[in-house]
């Protein structure tokens, strides 16, 4: 199960070649050009016309197509062997449906997408379930997860939507449970990692209460702490004492350091989820690089629970 050595071993390094501000961080901004209007060639010779945003294509029917992956591959060959692989990468993920058909209801999921990461917003009012990140409908085709900026035809409207999907949700198998005790002196530090093979690890979070029961985990007095940096893992901390302080350190850099380099990236920033239903994010991009935490609001309110209001 190599896939969770990553997150087994904690956050790493970016790997070489890495581009911070590049919309495909394997790939400097001008190769990344190229390889998206290498991608929109490919596709509208097969009759399909894109737009190119940034980091995916979207069609014009709706459908996206994210290219982070297929940027990994591609830094690792010279461009003259990019159109093929191009070619065969689409070759994989396009899926001829007939759209005038009704999902399989049980084929309907999410996947999490940063707001502001995208260009054109769905034509429906998507779940926000933390601040800036939105819950676009997903169809969990058979070689790929077609995202749609439309509600498909047979979904009427997004509560049927997000019932269906957290159903779905529920039955898919249990993500890898891992837990990360960032004080050794301190059981109020730990971590808990939900890593997925499938592409709704984050996704999850719209299921989270079950996803906690499921392994006896109970939100602390100050509520949760969690990141989603990209689709295969959702990060979770309860806060309940002074270990507060060791969690939010290691998960603000997992975060930004997950994000710029696994596969399918969601967003760089931590959450807050308070016991009322309210929901912040508590970190923002650091002057000098990195990412500041902000301690205000609903977060001050629960961290000064759980630390006390003499600490720093």
């Amino acid at each position: 199960m190599g896939i969770f050595d990553r997150w087994r071993r904690g956050p790493q390094p970016p790997p070489r070649g890495g581009h911070q501000g590049s919309v495909l961080p394997a790939l400097d901004q001008q190769a990344a050009d190229r390889l998206m209007a290498m991608a929109r060639a490919d596709l509208a010779g097969r009759g399909h016309e894109a737009t190119i945003n940034a980091g995916f294509l979207e069609l014009a029917g709706g459908q996206v197509y994210g290219l982070h992956n297929l940027s990994v591959l591609v830094s690792q060959e010279r461009e003259r062997h990019w159109p093929a692989l191009v070619a065969r990468h689409f070759d994989r993920m396009l899926v001829e449906r007939d759209r005038d058909a009704p999902p399989d209801p049980g084929k309907v999921l999410v996947k999490l997408r940063m707001r502001e990461d995208m260009p054109n917003q769905p034509e429906y009012e998507p779940l926000e379930p933390v601040p800036g990140v939105v819950a676009l409908v997903a169809i969990d085709e058979p070689t790929v997860v077609v995202e749609s900026l439309a509600l498909p035809e047979g979904i009427p409207d997004i509560p049927t939507a997000l019932r269906l999907a957290r159903a779905n949700l529920v039955e898919l198998p249990a993500p890898e449970h891992v837990t990360r005790l960032l004080d050794e002196d301190d059981p109020s530090s730990r971590v808990h990692l939900f890593i997925t093979e499938d592409f709704f690890g984050a996704s999850r979070l719209l299921v989270l209460d079950r996803l906690l029961t499921s392994v006896g985990v109970t939100p602390g007095p100050g509520g949760l702490l969690v990141a989603l940096p990209s689709r295969h893992v959702l990060a979770v901390h309860p806060m309940s004492g002074p270990g507060v302080v060791s969690a939010m350190n290691w998960l603000v850099r997992f975060a930004e350091e997950d994000s710029a380099t696994a596969p399918g990236p969601i967003s760089p920033h931590v959450y807050h989820l308070a016991h009322d239903g309210r929901t912040s994010r508590v970190t923002r991009p650091g002057e000098s690089g990195g990412h500041a935490v902000m301690v205000e609001g609903a977060f001050q309110e629960a961290f000064l629970r759980v630390i006390g209001d003499d600490e720093d």
